[in-house]
């Protein structure tokens, strides 16, 4: 009996109704177990959608200083995501089920853009519905599609503007025109690397329409095109002179503590970490998949390729600050769609060994998907079975966050402090120092949680982060300044930038801890069995 079902327009299982619900769902589910808070960068691209609730609350469109204002908020990425979140925030409250919710918007464009690209490209809605499966198994698409950064945004504008842009090729009139020019510019808007990954599909369209003579068409491509920059260069003005600081403080920091890098070795680190990126199984997959397939998929993956591997190319070019592999999570939608082909191409065999194979894929994506977001909470799995199906690579490079949901035990003692303070200082304005500054406790983790109960405490911090190291500068009159301190035992968290502010750090602790300024209000046990310390000053 021949194992296969077929592409019918009204099969259920390859629907994009029901495969992209499958993927929101499966994301909604997790962030129902999940009981952690954003980490530290998470927390800071969470609070600038909270200033866009006050800017778009109340909008004065002919006041110069509230335009310098919307267009700062962050100077150096684009404010895409967070105007989007902060007026999804005036609409729906700002509680941290509405951040749930804006992270399974993401994953519906993400993963209902990954079905279109593949659906038209290949005209087959069976290897439509697995590539959406396949590209939200990957370990980083799911990692990622558990925060609130702006990796996962990014790809699914990304997707959503390749998308367009094989749309247009099928139907290039003014109204797709459009839609492939705000896509573009949304996608470039959300995080300038988008750029990378569109560029050269863009380019290959106008070259194609050029060769073929076809200058209307070529027109409407500039046309799109030049949307992209026009809608940044308000932004770019306001920003570029404090983008440019950072981007050349970064370079000497790097330069100067030996850690420059060059294209050679951020491509060699990008392409040593596929095996984290997709796992060492599904990567597998996609190497067979790509000799496995018809000669003729290659040439309708065209675009695909082009944006993926040209993206992939592009993103290694940025030498200036460390290589992340979150930068290349739109480029799985190359083997999320070759995988897709290859499982389906078993399908439709008759060999029993085909059958076998796609039992084996089913059951390692599976048992992927569950030890790398649900256990050991609230699954609990035998830990060796990460190590068995080769997924254990994970910890080989530097993760901010566990995948898998945050438990009521992990409680890292924001609300503890927030509460006890609340109740020592009623109604008072106070400023809070928080020294620790690891992912679980850092000062904007604090502010974030303190502005949505409206608390009146003020985190700050005296410890500078920089890509170097933290630093600090210790006197006892501006350690004064504060009310309250958060410590904590053990590991502070990130590095020091040199032994110079690492002592400074140090002094800072004891002035607290023994000058006899403060005293010890709270302890709290901490989940990696340190103990949380909070003074208040006498």
């Amino acid at each position: 009996m021949k194992l296969s079902l077929p592409a019918k327009k009204d099969s259920f299982w390859s629907s994009a109704k029901f495969i992209v619900s499958l993927a929101v769902i499966a994301n909604l589910v997790w962030s129902f177990f999940d009981h952690g808070l954003p980490d530290w960068d998470a927390s800071d691209h969470l609070l600038n959608g909270l200033q866009y609730v006050d800017l778009l609350k109340h909008p004065k469109i002919f006041d110069g200083g509230w335009w310098h204002s919307f267009l700062s908020v962050n100077f150096f990425y684009p404010p895409a995501v967070y105007i989007f979140t902060g007026a999804v925030k005036i609409i729906l409250g700002t509680k941290l089920w509405v951040d749930a919710l804006v992270k399974a918007f993401f994953i519906f464009v993400f993963s209902l853009s990954t079905y279109k690209i593949a659906e038209q490209l290949l005209h087959d809605r069976r290897v439509a519905a697995l590539a959406v499966l396949v590209i939200n198994l990957y370990p980083e698409s799911a990692f990622w599609g558990h925060t609130s950064m702006l990796d996962l945004p990014l790809a699914a504008m990304v997707l959503l503007a390749l998308w367009s842009l094989v749309s247009w090729t099928k139907n290039p009139g003014w109204r797709q025109t459009v839609v492939l020019a705000f896509s573009l510019a949304a996608a470039c808007m959300t995080k300038q690397i988008g750029a990378c990954y569109l560029l050269v599909p863009c380019l290959m369209v106008l070259a194609q329409s050029a060769f073929a003579r076809n200058w209307s068409n070529v027109g409407k491509l500039v046309a799109a095109g030049l949307v992209t920059p026009l809608a940044a260069l308000p932004w770019l003005l306001v920003n570029a002179k404090s983008t440019q600081d950072y981007i050349a403080f970064s370079h000497a920091t790097y330069v100067g503590k030996g850690l420059s890098w060059s294209f050679a070795d951020v491509l060699s680190y990008y392409v040593t970490g596929l095996q984290n990126i997709c796992s060492p199984g599904l990567l597998l997959l996609f190497v067979v998949a790509v000799f496995a397939c018809r000669p003729k998929v290659h040439k309708d993956l065209a675009l695909v390729i082009a944006s993926s591997v040209g993206g992939f190319i592009l993103v290694s070019t940025i030498t200036w600050t460390f290589p992340l592999d979150r930068y290349l999570i739109p480029a799985l939608l190359l083997p999320a769609i070759y995988s897709a082909n290859f499982i389906v191409q078993l399908l439709d065999s008759q060999k029993l060994i085909a059958k076998l194979g796609v039992c084996a894929i089913a059951f390692y994506a599976t048992m992927q998907y569950l030890l790398l977001n649900f256990s050991p909470y609230p699954i609990s799995l035998p830990a060796d079975w990460q190590k068995q199906l080769g997924l254990s690579v994970r910890n080989c490079k530097t993760v901010i966050a566990k995948t898998n949901p945050q438990s009521l035990q992990e409680d890292w003692g924001q609300s503890f402090v927030l509460s006890t303070i609340a109740e020592t200082d009623p109604g008072l304005p106070v400023w809070l120092n928080v020294l620790p500054n690891m992912p679980q406790l850092n000062v904007h983790t604090f502010e974030y949680l303190g502005k949505l109960e409206k608390s009146y405490v003020r985190p700050s911090t005296l410890r500078s982060w920089s890509l170097g190291g933290d630093t600090n500068v210790f006197s006892p009159e501006q350690a004064l300044n504060f009310h309250w301190y958060v410590m904590k035992t053990g590991n502070p968290g990130f590095t020091f930038f040199d032994e110079k502010n690492k002592r400074d750090f140090e002094a800072l602790t004891q002035f607290v801890q023994a000058s006899g300024k403060y005293r010890l209000v709270g302890e709290k046990p901490l989940p990696d069995g340190s103990t949380l310390l909070l003074y208040r000053l006498q």
